[in-house]
């Protein structure tokens, strides 16, 4: 069953408002799904209200779900929702229903946020439904060989799912890469780079540095479309072996630790270390404090408030602060008063970390058949290079919402409105079909997005 849901309750609160969706896989298809399904396959911790949307009378009524054992009510009318989404097909039906946040585990739902103490909402819940676990029974999350948590190869069990090369798929690439050979070529030896020689000594150089460039750019896409499962050209494809073992490295770090803070923590440590170390100035370190509240976090254990994305969050936050140093100090002394019209940086940065890993699917190894624009910016080779890519994606889209948060003169109701737009964005220079991360960064810059 494919479950389309919005977020209601407390006005006040960031994610009220927000629209996501995610999948309840049925044992036998067309089987009905109970609410205690609905219940156990809800992508996020604490406790929750359902009501779904049923017709009724030529118009619809929201009907609360309170029985587990009822079935979820399906809804055959017109969906209206933003978040683009991937329905399946073929046997699964689709129920919309309204989700009103009880708790979110241990932090009670709707804490004031009045006064300058007062404490912010966690903004972890917006926006970031995960597809779920292919069958009933789930998959084994992806993880890397026993022997060592933190180095070594992918699971066989994921490679096993990604290297899916053809011969067929092969020649097309080999031609390919004939036909983008023989037009670098005929662009470096044509009339109109003759003539640039002949011009100024500036334009000349000018003109050729640009071909040059050209040339270079024509190599590396003889060489990507070479090792690459497919060659789509602008058109939706699975990732390749070599991208997906660089998407493999993110997901054990997205999946390291998720949900279990104390797990996390003997990793995160060092990260935490190196994060203080940065940003707080004149205060000896402590893994727990209320001096983590200054960087934006709203538990004083801070793996606490970014248990939802593993380690992930941590590592990108840290590139954020050794990269952007004079960036991330201004976010934080103009964020610093604690009041509607200033947000946390810390749980806003993991927000965009979430929304990004969703994209690409990261969870469970989503991201081996999806068939999206943009894999090239993954088309890199170690653990390292994967990472920087996707932390630069995130730090890109932290500087879009800061600026278009003060622009805006945004208050946090408006946080999940802010989150959207920048998916928006993000998919919207994926659709473009990079070749690597500077041409994504390039693309950016051409449509105003940098910051």
């Amino acid at each position: 069953m494919n479950v389309i849901f919005e977020i209601i309750g407390d006005p006040d609160a960031p994610e009220t408002g927000v629209q996501s969706n995610f999948e309840v896989p049925p044992t036998d298809m067309g089987e009905v799904v109970t609410v205690g399904e609905l219940r156990q396959w809800f992508p996020y911790v604490g406790h929750y209200h359902f009501r779904a949307k049923t017709p009724w009378a030529g118009s619809h009524i929201w009907m609360d779900l309170t029985e587990d054992t009822s079935p979820v009510p399906v809804w055959d009318g017109e969906i209206h929702n933003p978040v683009p989404m991937k329905i399946k097909e073929g046997g699964y039906s689709t129920a919309v229903i309204r989700v009103l946040p009880l708790d979110y585990g241990d932090d009670a739902y709707g804490a004031s946020m009045g006064g300058e103490d007062a404490e912010v909402y966690t903004m972890e819940m917006v926006d970031f439904s995960t597809p779920a676990p292919s069958g009933r029974a789930g998959v084994e999350m992806l993880r890397r060989p026993s022997s060592s948590e933190d180095d070594g190869l992918v699971g066989d069990d994921v490679m096993g799912a990604i290297k899916r090369q053809s011969a067929t798929a092969m020649a097309e690439a080999t031609r390919a890469a004939e036909q983008l050979r023989e037009q670098a070529n005929a662009a470096l030896n044509s009339e109109a780079a003759q003539d640039i020689r002949r011009k100024t000594a500036q334009g000349a150089k000018a003109g050729m540095s640009m071909l040059k460039m050209a040339w270079k750019a024509a190599k590396k896409g003889v060489e990507d479309l070479q090792t690459q499962v497919s060659t789509g050209g602008g058109r939706p494809r699975p990732p390749s072996p070599m991208e997906c073992a660089a998407l493999a490295t993110l997901a054990h770090d997205f999946q390291h630790g998720a949900g279990d803070a104390d797990k996390a923590a003997a990793r995160a440590n060092p990260m935490l270390l190196d994060l203080w170390s940065l940003l707080v100035a004149g205060e000896p370190f402590r893994v727990e404090g209320q001096a983590w509240k200054k960087l934006g976090f709203v538990n004083p254990r801070p793996m606490e408030d970014l248990k939802a994305s593993g380690v992930l969050g941590l590592r990108t936050m840290l590139h954020f602060a050794a990269v952007y140093p004079a960036k991330i100090q201004l976010i934080l002394k103009e964020q610093a008063p604690r009041t509607d019209r200033h947000y946390p940086l810390a749980i806003v940065a993991n927000n965009i970390t979430l929304m990004v890993a969703e994209v690409l699917r990261l969870r469970f190894a989503g991201f081996a058949d999806l068939e999206i624009c943009g894999w090239g910016i993954f088309n890199v080779e170690g653990e390292a290079a994967a990472f920087e890519v996707f932390a630069e994606v995130v730090c890109l889209l932290i500087r879009l919402l800061d600026a278009r948060w003060k622009r805006t003169g945004a208050t946090r109701r408006r946080f999940g409105e802010l989150i959207a737009g920048l998916r928006r964005d993000f998919e919207s220079l994926m659709q473009e079909d990079p070749l690597d991360l500077q041409d994504l960064l390039h693309l950016a810059m051409d449509r105003q997005l940098m910051y």
